[in-house]
């Protein structure tokens, strides 16, 4: 199982939103910090993926049928730079870390952690293993290995793995 997180800045005040916050961010509704309760946060930096990118499609599986916001204009253009959500949610502005993005948590906490990043509770729930594995934490999708066929070979050696101990941990 993996889980789609939600990312801030290590400097945000808050921990975690509300499934209903989110969607009011990611519609437009909610456009700044204060409204959640950080009023020296200012507007909220909301980072995007590109669409097609599996991260957006995580993101639009949140919205449901509520239509997202488009990305909204940076207050400069040095804050988009060139790196990953990873590294652009950890941006300062006006003295503070305004972002929030989102991502896998695998890839968050494995292939590009950042120091300054956390991940944040949904409706009270980090994304924590046990809470992935036992449903609590509310975005998460199971992966399946399919073959063409009895698997043989390399594809039976990795489907092996992945049913290993090793592989499930």
């Amino acid at each position: 199982r993996e889980a789609f997180v939600f990312l801030a800045g290590n400097s945000n005040p808050l921990d975690g939103l509300a499934l209903q916050q989110l969607k009011n961010i990611y519609s437009g509704k909610t456009a700044h910090w204060k409204t959640l309760g950080w009023a020296a946060g200012g507007r909220i930096i909301v980072f995007q993926r590109p669409e097609g990118s599996g991260s957006q499609t995580g993101l639009q599986n949140m919205m449901g049928r509520l239509p997202i916001q488009r990305p909204q204009p940076l207050p400069d253009n040095a804050l988009f730079g060139t790196g990953s959500m990873m590294q652009q949610v950890s941006v300062t502005w006006n003295g503070v870390q305004p972002a929030l993005g989102y991502s896998y948590r695998y890839y968050a906490i494995a292939m590009y952690p950042n120091p300054e990043v956390k991940l944040l509770k949904i409706n009270g729930v980090y994304p924590s293993n046990e809470a992935i594995a036992d449903g609590r934490y509310p975005f998460t999708a199971s992966f399946y290995a399919v073959t063409n066929g009895p698997p043989e070979g390399s594809v039976k050696l990795l489907i092996d793995w992945i049913l290993s101990e090793e592989g499930q941990s």
